[in-house]
């Protein structure tokens, strides 16, 4: 072996462009990782002895020697190929240790592109390199281009798929690709499905027995035009086409089952924001599928495993109720199925196999670290443990918000202070341990401040004044230029608002901080909707409650106000469900119930469970008309109230405020029983309310609070109607 190399590396001396030569010395390089020594020698046969340097003679010659040098170069397509193919190698090597896209990262992927069309100006029908110069696209953040590379690379692979004019579709930089007009501007994913169904057809009328052989690189060039159509947001056609892939090329391959996962939870998130919530549940469990069967066939993958805890984890985001049926309706054999028998018990399973397939990603990532101990992969790796134990942390609070477990916050504190240790500088961890902290004020303004001063790269305490609550309960600040701008500045912000207006000992100085922190997160970023939906929601609870009163608040400007903010919120797309039912309060207060009902009905639909919200969605449909509608939802949330009355362990004020609200339940259902003319059944409520002494108190706030009509004049028309007299 090393005569060999000696006799071939004495050739290429003598002649660089030995195609023979360099091809086995190239080979030995690679084979022994000297990626270098291989570089270096494609390099010195195309004429560009350092990155850039063809980009570098191109700027520098006239035209016409800049085609003398195309044609030279054509000389040596197999260094130019071997260069751009050993480029783009390197570089997603390097991409995949580090995790992100470094300029180094980006000049070895520009070079792969160079080198990449260079081949082709001299051999337009090499398919192998059209789908990677698409990878190389890819790569950059060119995904239209890639596209259109790809799509021709199709036409190659697939001759019946509307062949264009390879003379046509080649071009010398990078900004006719991107311009050109001839090539096709993608391939629709369904008729990419008819391609491979038309040759495996084909293919089994030459030979029923053989099995299916793909044509050459078109698993390729269709996972590539999945992955490109997936970052463009196009989830359902990358669905198809990974779907093709694993059809009639392999059900087992790994790179479409981990893709088609993942375009399956991304189409789950974008149906969750359309309100889609029944349709995300299910997509979901095929997301989980998916991803179960990628780690069936290899499970050394930290990003398989770290793929299914995300699919587990995004069950937050659901609907109890839509995901207690989509994982109840999947077969005992998916990962998914829970025989649990109640919503939260169902949320409590995804929970934990969120959790186990995140410490699953963590053992990997842990030893992959190890093994690249001293490396520059190892501080990757380490980054990514952090990252893993900060997801572990945010399921664990999740987990703690629906079942309210005291060991599931206590291990939400613990992974995020782990992932603390690990990477100090993340703003993220601070952030999340801060919301953790909701029982500890002083704490939690500390954590939010050190994620303020992260993201500022400066501290907040620079010309601002800040006192800690331990001293006296405040937090001023004299000027907000002494930090930057940004959307993550306006989320902590907004915490630090929710914290000031709900834990500060005297409320109207945590109203004036709230206000502050507000003002500040809207001046961090003017289109961020939380700040506008928490002033919102602040103002309302400045407010008596709607349920609270049988009858509607007047109208004054806090409301509106209110209203106004939750409007704007709105506009700037809020992703928030819990606003809707900030939003429908307000609109009911200031008279717009056509806002209001069509808020509660899209809040009601997430958490079909909440008392409040039902009583409020049955007086927006009163002011509808819908008297039917409007009396069924109440009684439901008459049937759910009773429910939390009687499994309430709690303390005695707080039974007193579940059978007040009964009392102004039952007394809105009085008065809708006789607005739907069931005017018997009206009455006998109407006495059975005299005789509680709760609806004295609430006929008290009753003059005050004045819905459709007074209680009293409802009750009158009762009687009268049911032929019994009775003066009040």
């Amino acid at each position: 072996m090393m005569a060999g190399k000696r006799c071939f590396q004495k050739a290429i001396s003598l002649n660089a462009t030995d195609e023979v030569a360099g091809v086995a010395l190239g080979d030995i390089y690679e084979q022994a990782g000297q990626y270098s020594l291989a570089l270096s020698l494609y390099r010195q046969a195309t004429g560009t002895r350092h990155r850039g340097g063809f980009d570098a003679l191109a700027r520098q010659l006239p035209v016409a020697l800049t085609q003398i040098a195309c044609v030279v170069g054509a000389r040596v397509v197999w260094a130019w190929r071997r260069l751009g193919f050993l480029q783009l190698k390197l570089g997603k090597e390097r991409k995949s240790r580090t995790g992100s896209s470094s300029s180094s990262i980006t000049s070895t992927f520009e070079e792969a592109l160079q080198a990449l069309q260079m081949v082709l100006r001299s051999d337009k029908l090499d398919v192998e390199c059209w789908v990677g110069l698409g990878q190389a696209y890819h790569s950059l953040g060119k995904f239209v281009a890639s596209l259109k590379v790809l799509a021709h690379a199709i036409t190659l692979i697939f001759p019946s798929s509307e062949p264009t004019n390879a003379s046509d579709t080649v071009a010398p930089s990078s900004q006719t690709i991107v311009a050109g007009s001839s090539m096709a501007t993608g391939i629709n994913a369904t008729h990419l499905h008819g391609l491979w169904s038309a040759a495996a057809a084909a293919a089994a009328a030459g030979d029923t027995t053989a099995p299916f052989q793909p044509p050459a690189f078109a698993v390729d060039a269709t996972y590539q035009i999945a992955l490109v159509k997936h970052m463009l947001g196009l989830n359902n056609e990358a669905i198809v086409a990974h779907k093709t892939i694993l059809q009639f090329a392999s059900e087992n391959y790994v790179p479409s089952l981990h893709g088609l996962a993942d375009a399956l939870l991304s189409l789950a998130r974008q149906e969750v924001r359309q309100g889609l919530f029944g349709r995300a549940a299910d997509t979901l469990m095929e997301a989980v599928w998916f991803a179960s069967k990628s780690l069936a066939v290899q499970d050394d993958l930290e990003c398989s495993w770290k793929l299914l805890g995300d699919s587990f984890a995004f069950a937050y985001q659901l609907p109890l109720h839509e995901l207690h049926r989509a994982a109840h309706a999947t077969p005992d054999s998916h990962p998914a199925h829970s025989a649990s028998g109640t919503a939260r018990e169902t949320f409590a399973f995804f929970c934990a196999k969120a959790i186990d397939a995140y410490t699953r990603a963590l053992g990997v990532a842990t030893k992959v670290a190890a093994e690249l101990s001293g490396s520059d992969g190892s501080e990757a790796h380490l980054e990514s443990e952090a990252f893993l134990r900060h997801d572990i942390g945010v399921v664990h609070w999740h987990w703690h918000r629906i079942t309210r477990s005291s060991a599931s916050i206590s291990n939400a504190r613990q992974s995020l202070q782990h992932a603390i240790q690990l990477k100090p500088s993340e703003w993220r961890f601070w952030f999340a341990l801060g919301l953790c902290h909701f029982d500890e004020p002083p704490l939690q303004q500390h954590l939010l401040i050190t994620a303020i001063e992260l993201l500022g790269d400066k501290p907040v305490r620079g010309r601002s004044s800040v006192e800690c609550r331990e001293s006296d309960g405040s937090l001023t600040f004299d000027s907000i230029t002494q930090v930057d701008g940004g959307t993550n500045q306006a989320l902590v912000w907004s915490a630090l608002a929710l914290l000031y207006g709900s834990q500060h000992r005297d409320a109207q100085k945590g109203w004036e901080l709230a206000e502050n922190a507000l003002e500040i997160s809207r001046e961090m970023d003017a289109e961020f909707a939380l700040p506008y939906a928490i002033h919102a929601g602040m103002v309302l609870d400045r407010q008596a409650s709607v349920a609270e009163h049988g009858g509607r608040l007047p109208v004054p400007s806090a409301d509106s106000t209110a209203f106004t903010w939750f409007q704007r919120a709105v506009a700037l797309n809020l992703p928030s469900i819990e606003s809707n039912l900030g939003l429908g309060h307000s609109a009911l207060a200031v008279g717009d119930a056509a806002a209001g009902l069509f808020a509660l009905l899209k809040f009601v639909e997430f958490y079909p469970e909440h008392v409040q919200a039902r009583n409020l969605l049955a007086l927006a449909q009163e002011s509808h008309g819908q008297f039917k509608a409007a009396l069924s939802t109440l009684e439901q949330a008459i049937s759910l109230a009773s429910a939390q009355k009687s499994t309430s362990n709690n303390s005695n004020n707080n039974n007193q405020a579940l059978e007040q609200q009964l009392v102004t339940l039952e007394s809105n259902r009085a008065r809708l029983l006789c607005r739907n003319e069931q005017y018997q059944e009206s009455a006998a409520l109407y006495d059975r309310l005299q005789q509680n002494q709760r609806f004295a108190l609430f006929l008290e706030a009753a003059p005050s609070s004045v819905l459709w009509d007074e209680p009293w004049r409802f009750a009158a028309r009762a009687y009268h109607c049911s032929q019994r007299v009775r003066h009040w």
